[in-house]
Parts: structure tokens; sequence; C-alpha cells
């Protein structure tokens, strides 16, 4: 039983909704969003549709503001849903959006250095998210599995279209998987946006068959089902994503770790909360956002004085980041320093 699978949802304004196919490493949101929890018959979507003020799912509301009241010490959120501004209280907020996006829409104000130091805003500030395309066609044959072809599975060129692989996820009749034809990043993604999306897989799918005859005296694209048009991917455009991960800038370690460490020293102060792969150091993809989601929610219980299941102790079974740790290199390095003579 899959809870609203490929089913009309949305938002607490009526904004409609991805549905949740439970494919992929998606599944797991969306089976933590969809599904209840352990002991309870409402999951937190069911929630968010019960007229429950204190349960909303917003969307398609942009904030605009976080203000933190001196005298209550909640939290007030100021947004806007695209006609109306709306005000919100909170005693807790957990921040997920890409660092850019909260420096360029979200005030923050009633904070002092304590709770918000400079070396977070000047993470956030400067921190780098990058873009990806990823440009995928059906598959008439599992051509590295014939024992015929001699393509690799796997291809990595100096042209243009970069990374190329075959994939298959089932062994079941008539599965062969995909191709994904060019996997290129950064400024060699962002060049892509420009062109017509038609043009790009016919265009890359012959480059790859021009390599693949003129290496290996072998057509790729016999093995490609070119009825079906191909699917593309470009991160930096996709909904809720705006970018595939962020990367370490050069001599940065200190503002990285300022992000990771945020929630175990200010957030019992602030009331806000890191979560996701933009506060991590790990770079992107569903690790570090998966590690900050659960740093973000047992450093709130902790603070909050909230009850941990089967005897979890936050203080001897969850490990604490080393404040006082720095890395040894000292750059730039002094091998690469001018020398005075």
């Amino acid at each position: 039983n899959l809870p609203h699978y490929n089913s009309d949802v949305t938002d607490s304004n009526g904004f409609k909704l991805e549905p949740p196919l439970y494919k992929g490493i998606q599944a797991l949101d969306e089976w933590l969003f969809y599904a209840p929890p352990p002991e309870s018959n409402l999951s937190l979507y069911d929630a968010s549709k019960k007229s429950n003020p204190n349960v909303q799912i917003l969307v398609s509301t942009s904030v605009q503001e976080l203000q933190k009241e001196s005298s209550t010490q909640k939290i007030t959120l100021r947004a806007h849903d695209g006609s109306t501004e709306k005000t919100y209280s909170a005693d807790y907020v957990i921040v997920t959006p890409t660092l850019w996006a909260s420096q360029l829409n979200i005030k923050l104000t009633g904070f002092d250095q304590s709770e918000i130091p400079p070396s977070v805003l000047s993470a956030r500030n400067s921190q780098h998210n990058i873009t990806s395309c990823k440009v995928f066609y059906k598959l008439k044959e599992t051509y590295w599995e014939n024992g015929v072809s001699k393509i690799p599975q796997i291809i990595v060129t100096d042209e243009y279209v970069q990374d190329a692989y075959g994939v298959k996820w089932s062994d079941e009749s008539g599965e062969h998987g995909v191709l994904l034809v060019s996997y290129t990043w950064e400024d060699d993604a962002t060049k892509l946006l420009a062109i017509d999306d038609g043009y790009i897989g016919q265009f890359l799918l012959n480059k790859l068959d021009e390599i693949c005859q003129s290496t290996l005296e072998e057509s790729i694209i016999q093995y490609v089902d070119t009825s079906s048009d191909p699917t593309i991917i470009h991160w930096s455009t996709r909904s809720y994503y705006n970018g595939c991960a962020k990367l370490y800038r050069q001599r940065n370690w200190a503002l990285n770790y300022a992000l990771l460490t945020y929630n175990q020293v200010h957030s019992n102060s602030s009331k806000i909360y890191f979560a996701g792969e933009n506060y991590s150091v790990e770079g992107g993809w569903t690790e570090p956002a998966l590690r900050m989601a659960l740093d973000a929610t047992i450093n709130i219980l902790k603070n909050s004085n909230g009850t941990f299941n089967n005897g979890f102790d936050p203080n001897a079974n969850y490990p604490q980041y080393d404040t006082t740790f720095a890395p040894v290199n000292i750059y730039p390095s002094p091998h690469f320093q001018k020398s005075s003579s």
C-alpha cells in the first residue's frame, strides 16, 4: 500500500504537488511525507489536510523575513504567497534552501552575533552550487551484455559528450534500461540551457555514435530507441532543486565547518536549525541531505527536552563535532610562497 500513489496532491493552499511515484531514492522522502509514522494513522501530509493551523504545507509561499522576538524568544516568519502577505509565529525554524537563495530573499532580523555569527553569513554569501545536465535515451538492447558489442558500458571522453554509460535496473523480460548519452557539469551544462532540448538529444547522440564508430568501428545508435524522445534533466531548472550539488570553495574550510556545526553550537539560542546538503560539507546529493536533516531533528528534540524512542540518548549515542579542530595546513602553503631573495 503506497499512500496517495500517483494521485492528485496539493499543499495547504491548493497548490498542486508532483504526485508520489515511490521510484528511486526519492521514494524515501515520499514515504516519510505521505505514510503515517509508527503508532499513528495520520501522515504529515494527511495532517495538513485536517484544517489544523499548526500543520501546514506551503510550498508556493515565499519566506521573506525571519525575525527573532526578544520578548518571547519566538521567530516571526513573514511570507508572501504571490498575492497576500502572511505572518506566522514559530518556536523553531528549520532552514533548507540554498544559501544564495537565503541571502537574496530572506532577511534575518533580531539576531545577535552569538546567534548568527559573521562566519555563517560569510559562508551563506559565498557558497557554490553547481548545475548539471543529463540526457537519457531508452535502449532497444542491453549492448554490454549481448556478448557481441565492443562498446563498453562506461565511456569517458574529452569531447562535449563527456561521460556516457548504459544502466539497467531490472531483469524483467523486455527491460533493456537506458543510455546516459551525456553527463555534463558546471559551464558545460550551463551552455546547454541556451539550446532546444530536441536538438540537444539528437546532437549528443550523433556525437557519441561518431566517437564509437571512429574508435571501435561500431555504431551505438543501433541499440538506442530513437522512436521515443530523450529525457533531458537540467538540474538548475528543476523545481525545488535549482542546482545539483554544493562544492567547496578553495581555502573555505572554516566557513564550511561553521555551517556544519551550527545546529550543535548556536541553534539552542537562535531557534534556527540548518538542514539539507547546502549546510553539509559532503558536497551534495542524498547522504548529506539526510545527514543534516537528522542532525537538525536530533538537536531540536534535545534542545526542547523532547523524548527519544528506543532509549536513544543524544549525549551518549550521537557524535558531537569537535569545534576546537582546525586543519594542520595553513594556506597558502609555505612551499608556494614567493622567496624574499
